[in-house]
């Protein structure tokens, strides 16, 4: 007997009222607000249940695409960008691990391209508060959490500094995510504490003589020193539990 093809189940009634109100609420330039049409007249222009319709409103509003408003019915609602954040973060953070290696190297990417943005169009002060973060990391070594918050604080103003507000999105997702192993790196080398700062202040630096080039190149140098770290204490790169960003 011949081997049987697979058989290929079509998506169920629910799926295909979901994908096309999707569709609708996406492409034909609804607006935040907008009411959709009611329960009975969805069931109606569809030919299906109230459990159909019901089905797909709780898939929409799971999906942050509509919201249930008491006297106004199900209306459009389009998302924030902390809804996507905190979204793919919770994406991130499913299963035990994180490929931190690949994390990194989006970072990268991201991070130096940030670095010679910022320096194209910050002004004296954003410049002045990178400094001001330098000077203050340099007084927390032996001090893990606040240093780590510092840490932190430093590379978003550099994101935000940038006027882009994706840029900025992403730096939140991969710089949440990452906050373990910056908690990790200064404890296993508390030293670093020291080479962050001079790290950090090179970039500001850059940042402050407006030199974009210069500003790619210090925040290269610093998150190789960074992913050197990790290669000589692999037993951080893998953990089944998430360090806190208080």
């Amino acid at each position: 007997m011949p081997q049987q093809a697979p058989i290929v189940r079509p998506p169920s009634l629910s799926a295909q009222v979901t994908e096309d109100l999707r569709n609708r609420i996406l492409n034909d330039g609804m607006e935040a607000g907008e009411q959709l049409p009611s329960e009975r007249e969805l069931c109606n222009y569809y030919g299906v249940s109230r459990t159909v319709i019901r089905e797909a409103i709780k898939v929409l509003t799971a999906k942050g695409l509509v919201e249930s408003i008491p006297g106004s019915g199900i209306v459009v609602r389009f998302s924030e960008i902390s809804d996507v954040t905190e979204a793919l973060q919770i994406f991130l953070r499913q299963g035990t691990s994180l490929d931190y290696v690949n994390l990194h190297e989006v970072r990268v990417a991201l991070e130096v391209a940030a670095a010679g943005k910022a320096a194209e169009v910050a002004d004296a002060k954003t410049a002045g508060q990178l400094l001001e973060l330098c000077d203050e990391l340099t007084s927390l070594e032996g001090d893990i959490p606040r240093a780590s918050r510092n840490d932190f604080r430093f590379h978003k103003a550099i994101a935000e500094s940038t006027n882009n507000e994706f840029m900025v999105l992403m730096f939140d997702v991969l710089e949440g995510a990452l906050m373990e192993t910056r908690v990790a790196t200064f404890a296993m080398e508390p030293s670093r504490i020291q080479r962050v700062a001079k790290a950090h202040r090179a970039i500001a630096r850059a940042i402050e003589a407006r030199d974009p080039e210069a500003a790619r190149q210090a925040m290269l140098d610093h998150l190789v020193e960074v992913k050197a770290t990790w290669d000589q204490h692999p037993e951080y790169l893998t953990s089944s539990t998430h360090a806190s960003e208080e």
